[in-house]
């Protein structure tokens, strides 16, 4: 998960999108050493047995050689649903770390920007409940920021128009690609799937993601060609945020000393 952010100054909203991009990088080297890993594993017990045959190895060392290779075939045999789907099962718990850290560093920057006063005049103007809006004239406690962020309802028809239309009341909404569109419902609908429904695909969820070919009922997987697509979906809408701070109005420009 994506660090909390206590970082200072005028533009520290920037901060979390920053820390996005490094976590997104360290969980794809994770999925890599993992694969690496394994897959050298999976090479130990023959690279004994050729050591054995044509190097002259001491009787106590071939005890402990003989040993090496019957807990590496153990340790193969267990790690075999890892190597399921093309690394499906690891792979799994990366795209929801991935989804989960795009979200907490949307949600940072709100936070962030919810301390200015000047956002928080502006957020009074929008249609929330009454009770928010009190709540907004003075700056309160971070965890109360969460809680109306995460009780906001914008509307939307999907997960990515829902997102727009709140980073449009802080002056960060935009155009995104049909493409990217695409990619982010599915990286969404796999991820809800994921967590809500044990990896069992629903009909909604072959509604949001046709294109997966994944029927009612059928267990979902994530191969590496996969993963790797949702690592560059999930790549390219940070950037776009990122893009879009600088003619965010709330963005300072600090002279130089």
């Amino acid at each position: 998960m994506v660090e909390r952010i206590k970082t200072q100054g005028v533009n520290a909203f920037i901060t979390p999108l920053g820390n996005f991009t490094n976590e997104l990088v360290n969980q794809l080297c994770i999925a890599t050493h993992i694969e690496r890993s394994t897959t050298a594993l999976t090479h130990t017990p023959t690279l004994l047995r050729t050591i054995r045959k044509f190097v002259k190895i001491p009787h106590k060392l071939i005890k402990n050689m003989n040993y090496l290779e019957r807990d590496t075939i153990a340790t193969i045999n267990r790690a075999k649903k890892i190597l399921d789907n093309d690394f499906s099962k690891t792979n799994i718990h990366i795209l929801i770390a991935m989804w989960n850290s795009l979200q907490t560093a949307i949600e940072d920057m709100f936070v962030i920007l919810l301390g200015k006063k000047c956002v928080r005049e502006d957020i009074i103007e929008f249609d929330i409940p009454k009770r928010w809006k009190r709540d907004l004239v003075d700056e309160t406690e971070e965890d109360n920021y969460r809680f109306l962020l995460s009780s906001w309802r914008t509307g939307g028809n999907h997960i990515v128009d829902y997102m727009e239309r709140k980073l449009t009341c802080f002056d960060m909404g935009g155009e995104v690609s049909e493409q990217l569109t695409t990619g982010l419902i599915e990286m969404h609908a796999i991820r809800n799937c994921l967590v809500h429904r044990a990896g069992i695909a629903d009909k909604k969820f072959t509604e949001q993601a046709p294109s997966l070919n994944f029927s009612v009922d059928q267990e979902i997987f994530i191969n590496k060609q996969m993963l790797t697509k949702y690592y560059q979906v999930a790549g390219e809408y940070g950037r776009l945020l990122l893009s879009r701070i600088i003619g965010c109005k709330y963005f300072i420009v600090v002279p130089k000393q």
